[in-house]
């Protein structure tokens, strides 16, 4: 599992431009991260769940993003997914953090 600014993302990943905080039909938020010399080169990072809960954005906010991270986890289908946070530390001190045990 990576944990990366999302400075280190955008720059690992060609992305020069983000978007303000965005909704979705279902009420998630996401940031779209793009290339302007490339409007192809795009990619939604939806917020974890905590962080849409409690990090006191809403949709039209600019990001903070001095101070997130991108994370990536694994989704309940197994998949891996890119997720925004505000958590430092690696993913098993967060996850441990929100409760989980290790096995």
């Amino acid at each position: 599992m990576a944990r990366l600014t999302v400075k280190e993302f955008a720059v690992q990943n060609g992305f020069n431009m983000i978007s303000k905080v965005r909704k979705n039909t279902n009420g998630y938020m996401f940031a779209t991260f793009l290339t302007k010399e490339d409007p192809n080169h795009v990619e939604n990072v939806y917020f974890g769940v905590r962080f849409a809960e409690e990090g006191g954005l809403k949709e039209g906010d600019a990001l903070p993003i001095g101070s997130l991270y991108v994370t990536d986890v694994e989704n309940a289908a197994g998949e891996q997914r890119w997720k925004l946070t505000d958590r430092t530390g690696d993913n098993a001190a967060t996850l441990a953090s929100m409760g989980y045990s290790a096995i």
